[in-house]
C-alpha cells in the first residue's frame, strides 16, 4: 500500500503496549487462511524490523461478543496490530464506512489482479482515509481468499439460481444472491458442507484455506461459480502505538509492511489460480459470472447496483461513483468492464428558464422580450448543445443559441424536466444567468 497514512493521531499517555521491549503482537484470525499465513510470514522474517532488533509474535483474535472489544484490544495492547475486517471495524466505529463496505460487494472485480488495481488506486487511498477515522490505521489491504459459489447441482445459467436455498458469508452477499431470485442464509463456512450433505441448502459461499481444500468439497458440489467476491479487510494498528514509535521504527515497518502485503496480494493471485485448478481436478463443473454463455453481463450488473443502493448508506451513491470513476482511469479494467461503466462522453445538459414574453422562436439569447404586468409567463427547455463553438478564443459566441426539443411551459414540466436530467448525471442543478435567460445545468 504506496500511499500516505490518514487519521487523527494523538500523542499517547495512555497507551500501555509492549513497544518499548521491541516486541509485538499481530492479532490474526483463527484459523488464519494461506494468504494471511504469507503475509505474516513475509512480516516475522523481514530483515527491516530485525536489522532494528524488532520482533514480532502472533496472538489468535477471539470472537469478541461486544464490537467495541476489538478496539479496546488494540487500546489495553492485547496486540499492537491486527487484520480486521470492515464488518468488525464498522461495528465499533459510528461511521457508515460506505468506501470500504463497498469493496465487500460480490462481483465488482472480475478477477484478483482488476481487485488490486482498484485497492491500489484513488479508491484504495479514499478507503484508508475513511478507515483513519475510526481510530485505527489502516498500514495494508487485507488481501484475503476469494470467494466461490459452489452448487450440489449443474448449474449452466445464472438464472438457475431462481427458487434455490443458499448459504451467504454474509448479509451484503446474501441480499445480492436473492436478487437472482434465491433464498438466502447466513451460516459459517464450518457448518456449511454438513447442510449441503443433507439437503437443507443447493449452494453455498464458500473461500479456500488452501489450495487442496476443494477436495472436501468435492464430495458434494457439482458447479462452482468462482470468483464470487474479493473480501477487502485491513491490517490496522492503533493510532496511539504508532505515533508513540520512533521515526527509525515507523520506517522499518512501512518497508517491511508494504513487502508483506504485496507477498500477500501475489499469494491471492495464485490461490485463486490453483483453486479453479484443483475444483476441475475434483471433476467440479467452473463457471464465471463474466461468462456471456453463463449470464447476461447488464443483468448481473444491474442487480449487484441494486444491491448496494439499498443499503441506504448516505454516501452510497457516491462510492459507486467512484468506483466508475476508477475503473475509467485504469485502462485494462475498461477493457473487462467498459460494457457497464455508464458513458462519460455525454456532455452534461443545459437548460433555460424564463419568465418573460419569447419574441423569437429560434434564438433564445435574443429571443425574449421584457416582463410583462400581470402573471408572467414561464417556459423552460434544453439548450441545444455545440460541439464546437464558431468563436474565435476570447470572443463572444455570435451563432445562434437554440432549443433542443419542445418547449415547456408551465412550472411542473420544467422541474420534472430538470431534475430527471440533474439525477441522470448524479450532480447538482447550477443557476447561471444569460443575457435575460436563466440557464440551469446539471454539473456532471
Amino acid at each position: 500500500m504506496k500511499r500516505l497514512i490518514f487519521g487523527t493521531a494523538l500523542l499517547s499517555a495512555l497507551y500501555t503496549g509492549a513497544y518499548a521491549q521491541d516486541e509485538f503482537v499481530v492479532g490474526i484470525p483463527s484459523p488464519p487462511d494461506q494468504t494471511t499465513t504469507v503475509f505474516i510470514d513475509s512480516l516475522t522474517k523481514s530483515p527491516h524490523l530485525s536489522e532494528i532488533g524488532i520482533s514480532i509474535k502472533t496472538a489468535s483474535i477471539q470472537n469478541y461478543s461486544i464490537p467495541d472489544n476489538y478496539k479496546d484490544a488494540l487500546i489495553s495492547g492485547e496486540f499492537d496490530f491486527a487484520f480486521y475486517s470492515t464488518e468488525i471495524i464498522s461495528a465499533f466505529s459510528e461511521l457508515e464506512l460506505p468506501y470500504a463496505k463497498f469493496l465487500d460487494l460480490p462481483l465488482i472485480a472480475s478477477d484478483t489482479a482488476e481487485m488490486a488495481s482498484i485497492q491500489n488506486s484513488q479508491y484504495g487511498d479514499v478507503v484508508v482515509a475513511e478507515i483513519g477515522q475510526t481510530g485505527v490505521l489502516p498500514l495494508a489491504f487485507w488481501y484475503r481468499p476469494t470467494t466461490q459459489l459452489i452448487s450440489t447441482s449443474q448449474i449452466d445459467s445464472a438464472k438457475q439460481f431462481a427458487g434455490m436455498k443458499v448459504i451467504a458469508k454474509d448479509a451484503l452477499a446474501s441480499d445480492l444472491i436473492e436478487e437472482f431470485g434465491a433464498s438466502a442464509s447466513t451460516l459459517p463456512q464450518s457448518e456449511s458442507i454438513l447442510a449441503l450433505q443433507r439437503g437443507a441448502f443447493e449452494a453455498a459461499e464458500w473461500s479456500p484455506y488452501g489450495s487442496t481444500d476443494s477436495k472436501y468439497w468435492g464430495s458434494v458440489a457439482k458447479s462452482a461459480i468462482v470468483d464470487f467476491r474479493m473480501p477487502s479487510g485491513f491490517f490496522v494498528v492503533h493510532q496511539d502505538l504508532w505515533v508513540s514509535l520512533t521515526e527509525q521504527q515507523r520506517v522499518a515497518f512501512r518497508a517491511a509492511i508494504s513487502e508483506a502485503e504485496l507477498a500477500a496480494q501475489e499469494s491471492r493471485d495464485e490461490l485463486s489460480l490453483e483453486t479453479v485448478a484443483d475444483l476441475r481436478t475434483n471433476g467440479i463443473k467452473v463457471l464465471e459470472f463474466s461468462d456471456p454463455h453463463f449470464s447476461n453481463r447488464n443483468d448481473i450488473w444491474n442487480a449487484v447496483v441494486q444491491t448496494w443502493l439499498k443499503q441506504g448508506l448516505k454516501d452510497g451513491p457516491a462510492a459507486l461513483e467512484l468506483y466508475y470513476s476508477t475503473i475509467r482511469s485504469i485502462p485494462e479494467n475498461i477493457e473487462k468492464r467498459g460494457d457497464i461503466i455508464p458513458n462519460i462522453d455525454e456532455s452534461s445538459p443545459i437548460y433555460f428558464a424564463s419568465d418573460r414574453k419569447r419574441e423569437n422562436a429560434r434564438d433564445l439569447e435574443r429571443g425574449y422580450g421584457l416582463r410583462t404586468g400581470g402573471v408572467p409567463p414561464f417556459s423552460c427547455g434544453k439548450v441545444s448543445y455545440v460541439e464546437k463553438p464558431t468563436r474565435s478564443l476570447g470572443r463572444v459566441y455570435a451563432d445562434l443559441i437554440e432549443l433542443d426539443g419542445s418547449l415547456l411551459e408551465d412550472y411542473a414540466s420544467c422541474v420534472n424536466a430538470i431534475s430527471r436530467s440533474a439525477n441522470t448525471f448524479d450532480g447538482e442543478v447550477n443557476i447561471y444567468i444569460f443575457m435575460d435567460i436563466g440557464i440551469l445545468c446539471p454539473q456532471q
